[in-house]
Parts: C-alpha cells; structure tokens; sequence
C-alpha cells in the first residue's frame, strides 16, 4: 500500500488534529499543502483563511469582482486582526457577513484622532456579542490630553475579553493629573466577560467607589503599579478567584501577597515573576532593608506555594539560601520551571561563582517532577560537582527545552589575555555533555545565558574599559542557542543584545584581539573623549 492509499483510510478526525497542531506551528505551510490533492485543498482550506489580517489591500480585494476571496473569508475566517486605519463601514459590512466569526484583535494604534477605537465598529460589535474583542493598546500617551473626548475610548463592553492598558499617565511633577483615570476604571468593571488584564507602565487607577472589577483569569502587573489600599478595600476591588495566571514584578511581590489571603489564588496554575527584578540589579551590597524585603517575599512565595499543589508553570525569583525546595517537589503537575536567585550573576561574577540550587536540591525535584518539559536554571560552571548537575539535568526525561544562567569566565585582569573563547568553548562542552547524556525525549532547544546577557539595556559592565574589550571580541555578557534545525540536529546561534555598544559582527563566534598597541591607543582615546565630556579637560 502506498502512502497515498495510507492517508486516504486515515480519519478525518485525526487528519484535523494532526492540522491543528501543525497550524500552531507553521499555519503558512497550508498555501502550499493544499496544492498536494483536492482532499488536501478541501482540509486545508479553512486553515488557510481562519485568522485573516485587515488591510487596505485586502480590503481592495474584496470590492465588487472578487467575489470568491470574499467568499472564503466569510464561510470560513473566526478571527480578524485590524493594524492600521481602514474604511470601518467596509469592516462592519465584512464582520456581520462572516459565519464563524469569533474574535476580533485591536491592534492599531492612532497617533493624531482622539476616536481611538471608532464607532462603527463599537455599534457593530454591540451586534455580535458572541464576539471576542482583545485590545492591545488601550490609551495613547503621544495625544494630549484636551483631544480625549468623553466617549474617545469606550468599547463594547459586553465584547471585551482581554485589554492591555499601555502607559496611563496620571499625573506631572505639579500634581495636576494628565488623563482622567475614571474611564479605564468603569470600563472594567462594566466589562464583566473579560478575562486578560495586562497593565504596563500605569499607575493603578482603581477605586472601590467604583465597584469591584470582574473575575479575570490572567492578571500581568508593571513595576510601580502596586499602591496597596487598606486591606478591606482591596477585597472591595479585586476578584481573584478564576485567577489562572499572575505576572508580577519583585519589587511589588511582597506588598501584594501580604495584602491578598492565600486563599484567593484557589484557581492560580501559573506563577511568574518579572525578569526586570533580576536582569537590572548592580553591583552593590544590598542595604538591611532591602534585605529584609527580599527574605519576606521569599517566605511569601513559598506560603503560596505550600497552600498549593496543582501549579503547571512556575518563574521564581528569591533568596534559594533560605527557600525551602520541598515546596517545589509537592508540584506534581508542574511542567515549567525556571527557579533563580534574586540576586543573579552581578553580585558574584568577580568571585567566579553562580547561585544555584544544590544537586540535591535538583535530584529532589527530578524525581518529584516528572512532568516538566521546560527548565530555567543557574549553573556554577566552576562547581565541584558541574558534571553531575548537567548530567542530572539531562536526566529529566520529559525535558526538551533548557536554559542555563551561567557567570563569564572573563575577568577585568585577565579578559585580554584570552586568546580562545573561553565561554564559547564552555558553553559548547555543557551542551554535548547534556545531549549525550539525555534519557527520554531529546532536547529541543539549549539556551545558555552568561553574565547576565539581556536583550535590551546597555550591559551590566559598562564602562570604556569593557567597551574596548568588547570591541575586542571579549564580550562578557552573552546568550548562545542550540536549536533543532530542519535536519534534526541542533544548530548553533549567538544574540546580541540590541542595546550594547555597537561593536563589529563578526563572521567567528570569537574575534582574536587586536594588537596591544593599537588597544592601547584607542584605549587612551576613549579616555581623553571620556575626560572632555565631563568637562575634566
């Protein structure tokens, strides 16, 4: 029997569920696989127009003469995306036209109307309310506030299920507040359907006069969001109790878990705490307070925790000297993991060492653990026992994607000295350690983090010395991926963060430096520049 006989007796069934993954993956591949065979084309097609992205060329396409594209969008599209401006009548006609529609994506942001989200569609929505409605930027701060209408921001509340609310300002340095924050309040607790509630960059704007919001199920906070009201007042806002997801920075950590009771994270499967607590810190003894916080929001995740044993994700930041792992091992059905100490790499890289949790710790967790496919932790590369915490990893058998926070084996003394890419060449070594050693499934990704590398920002060694070594080839801050390729095997990439000094792409993972004198020279350059322009010369 050939193959093709084979995919013919195949079920429908499977056939759709095998596609569905495959749309989640490359949904641009169906353009091509629907050419295969008209069963092919039958299955592929509605795949093919599911999500469809509005545009001013789409909406051309659709006019009088191309009856057949507008056809397919209305027997078979459930989701539109809108980026940009477009003739909203137009859009209105097309939704209530579409059979299967299910959700429409806000994406567009307007840099001069005050009518951020227009009217027709507010009208037409009110039409469809099984209709979804997620909105990506909810305020503009680059229009003044006198061309906000009163009605320049309402949405069809019934529609609403996710809001990203973006920069709300609230006040100047004079106390005169910029924006009214009473619309964003009322429109939340109208909108009783949503579900996904992600603030960035706001103040909060909530008041109990208001009413309590509604039950969301995903919750992402900003630093300096959290203003903490009393405790009774927080209960009179807030309603946790389909919370399933909750993104929050360290430094609000501990003011939130101390004003919300345990028990209103009854429904929390996911845990996540801001990278920012961790990639921006500096070098610098940490003051008695900020001590004495950090050993309180680590006590505090770990209550949690302990009053919960059904959580699936977990991204923790804490003090692991003083957390107790058995907390994590309770986690049966956890399938991501990323555990890492507050303080990161800064705080350790000139001592050559890493915070990490204890190979103990880690057999504790691989043998409580068996569900976790997804890893995040950091590794002392100068360990006593580093062969046998890689080699522990790679004995999770349901492990496929790992990332490894690691400290720079550069150092100011000896970062010239080098001749080969030493964190290269390390990273390389733990890589084919843990393929050779895996049980299970194979890895499918291996991401190896050093001396704090973060893909925006200026580095953490900053300075015209480190400059000058980075434009050297002596970078200690990297991110190296091995990444399954269409071959199967894992293919090497090396990130660069975007934000650095903008030293020379080499066509080598690691340049040879240049030659002393001509690094002397420009060292001392960069120190008569640096000299002018605080003004010392």
């Amino acid at each position: 029997m050939d193959s093709h006989q084979c995919f013919i007796d195949i079920s429908p069934d499977i056939i759709l569920l095998v596609f569905e993954e495959l749309y989640s993956d490359a949904p641009e591949s169906f353009s091509s696989l629907r050419l295969t065979s008209h069963r092919m084309r039958d299955i592929a097609t509605p795949f093919m127009y599911r999500k469809i992205n509005l545009s001013n060329e789409l909406m051309q396409r659709l006019s009088p003469g191309h009856e057949h594209a507008k056809c397919m969008i209305q027997n078979y599209t459930k989701h539109f995306v809108i980026r940009c401006a477009l003739d909203w009548q137009m859009v209105c006609d097309l939704l209530l036209s579409c059979k299967k529609l299910e959700s429409l994506t806000w994406i567009y942001r307007p840099q001069t109307s005050a009518i951020c989200f227009p009217r027709e569609l507010q009208d037409c929505l009110r039409i469809l309310p099984d209709v979804a409605l997620h909105v990506t930027n909810y305020l503009n701060p680059q229009t003044p506030p006198p061309l906000y209408e009163e009605d320049a921001m309402l949405l069809p509340e019934g529609n609403l299920v996710s809001l990203t609310a973006t920069a709300l300002m609230t006040g100047i340095p004079d106390g005169r507040p910029l924006i009214d924050r009473k619309p964003l309040n009322d429109l939340l607790v109208a909108s009783r359907n949503l579900e996904t509630l992600i603030i960035t960059q706001t103040v909060a704007p909530f008041s109990a006069a208001k009413g309590r919001l509604p039950p969301i199920k995903k919750l992402e906070l900003p630093i300096q969001f959290w203003s903490p009201p009393i405790p009774a007042e927080m209960n009179e806002i807030w309603d946790f109790s389909r919370l399933e997801e909750l993104d929050i920075p360290w430094a609000n950590l501990s003011d939130f878990l101390g004003f919300v009771p345990l028990k209103a994270f009854a429904a929390l499967k996911c845990f996540r705490i801001d990278d920012r607590c961790w990639m921006h810190r500096r070098l610098r003894f940490e003051a008695p307070d900020e001590l004495r916080d950090n050993e309180l929001a680590t006590q505090q995740i770990q209550a949690l925790l302990e009053s919960k044993s059904d959580f699936t994700e977990l991204k923790l930041k804490c003090l692991l000297s003083m957390f107790d792992i058995s907390c994590i091992s309770r986690q049966t059905t956890l399938r991501k993991l990323e555990l890492l100490d507050i303080q990161g790499s800064e705080l350790f890289w000139m001592a050559n060492m890493f915070p990490t949790i204890s190979l103990y710790e880690l057999r504790l967790i691989r043998s409580c653990c068996l569900r976790i496919t997804s890893l995040a932790l950091g590794f002392h590369v100068k360990g006593r026992r580093a062969d046998s915490f890689l080699t522990t990893i790679a004995q999770f058998r349901n492990l496929h994607e790992l990332t490894l926070y690691t400290e720079s084996q550069l150092h100011d003394a000896k970062a010239e000295s080098y001749i080969e890419d030493i964190d290269y060449s390390s990273a390389v070594k733990m890589k084919e350690l843990l393929v050779n050693k895996k049980l299970g499934l194979k890895f499918s990704k291996i991401s190896i983090n050093v001396g704090g590398w973060k893909e925006k920002g200026r580095p953490f060694r900053g300075g015209i010395d480190w400059d000058v070594r980075r434009e050297n080839g002596h970078n200690p801050e990297r991110l190296f991926i091995f990444a399954v390729d269409n071959t199967g095997s894992l293919s090497f990439e090396e990130k660069l963060n975007k934000a650095q000094f903008p030293w020379p792409k080499w066509s080598k993972p690691f340049c040879s430096p240049r030659p002393p004198k001509q690094r002397h020279a420009l060292e001392v350059e960069r120190f008569r520049k640096a000299e002018e322009r605080l003004g010392y010369v």
